[in-house]
């Protein structure tokens, strides 16, 4: 059931009328979004907060769903998620923190007590970190929902139990489909404690993605690009509801964030992962390279790539990569 406007909270920002079921409690936004919406709204997220978040390891259950149906835990409501009268399934879940959040609490060993005092020389100098103990934190949860379980919120538990073992028979009998929807938890700006400027958030996709195109038509100037980026986020992202900021390094890198990734572009299209496609572009440079006889009199290779199609007749690995040399 979603949220109509007139029932909007107040002070809901730009990115959450993506919501559907959206309440704010304590400065933090809670809602559920459609698959095809969760990375817009956790970009234009982004954007409004002028930062990124410490992602932790994704609890899946997803394969242990797949492999037993049938013992998955049917649930109503969990924790923050509300009850609306349709059955889920918890599939993932995935912490979000500021990345000025709380900093890592280091082990320090107790000193021994002893009558004399000595000066100890620190072997390592730690130097202050960026973390502020910001409180900000989210949390991103992929459900499995089954509308065509849906029932009236205020049902009785009896019928809440019959429509649980029905849909346990389905699940085991793969007949019946979920509907994956995702269930976010995201702060407000007012609960950061610090100042939102965007000047310690990473490139994003896209305008990495833009970079690469630049590079491929052999535009590898700094300045150049910059201004070329500047363009293309005031032409790409005019009309969406959160425009990036002018201080965002995520949509307007600074030039030595361009300088590293053109550099990274340009080494990893130089050489292949592949082994043999490297040997073989140095066998074609040899011959073509070997401009002092006729095209006819010049070093002749024999090159055979490894075959997996006959393993018990394939050459070992050096055998097939290298030939016999004819010369």
């Amino acid at each position: 059931m979603s949220t109509t406007r007139s029932t909007l909270p107040a002070t809901l920002p730009a990115w959450g009328l993506f919501l559907n079921d959206v309440h704010v409690k304590d400065g933090f936004v809670n809602g559920f979004l459609s698959e095809a919406d969760i990375d817009k709204v956790l970009d234009l997220h982004g954007r409004a907060c002028l930062t990124d978040y410490v992602k932790s390891h994704v609890d899946n259950f997803e394969k242990r769903h797949k492999n037993r149906g049938e013992s998955s835990r049917l649930l109503w409501s969990y924790g923050t998620i509300p009850a609306d009268g349709t059955p889920f399934i918890v599939i993932s879940s995935q912490e979000l923190q500021c990345q000025r959040g709380q900093p890592k609490k280091y082990h320090v060993k107790e000193e021994e007590r002893s009558d004399h005092v000595y000066d100890k020389k620190p072997r390592t100098h730690l130097q202050k970190g960026r973390k502020e103990g910001c409180p900000a934190t989210g949390c991103v949860k992929k459900l499995l929902k089954f509308p065509s379980h849906t029932i009236p919120v205020e049902s009785k538990r009896s019928e809440k139990q019959r429509v649980i073992n029905d849909l346990k028979e389905k699940l085991a009998s793969k007949s019946v489909e979920g509907l994956p929807t995702y269930f976010v938890t995201l702060p407000m700006e007012s609960v950061h404690n610090h100042k939102l400027i965007g000047a310690t958030r990473r490139m994003n996709s896209d305008i990495r993605n833009k970079v690469q195109e630049f590079v491929s038509d052999n535009i590898t100037n700094t300045k150049l690009i910059k201004r070329l980026l500047r363009k293309y986020v005031q032409r790409q992202y005019s009309s969406d509801v959160v425009k990036p900021h002018v201080t965002d390094r995520s949509y307007y890198p600074h030039e030595r964030d361009i300088t590293n990734c053109v550099h990274s572009i340009m080494s990893a299209g130089k050489y292949s992962h592949l082994d043999q496609l490297n040997l073989e572009k140095i066998v074609t440079d040899w011959i073509v390279s070997d401009t002092t006889k006729p095209i006819e009199e010049r070093t002749k290779v024999y090159y055979r790539k490894s075959s997996t199609e006959f393993e018990g007749d394939a050459l070992s690995s050096v055998e097939a990569v290298i030939g016999t040399i004819e010369t």
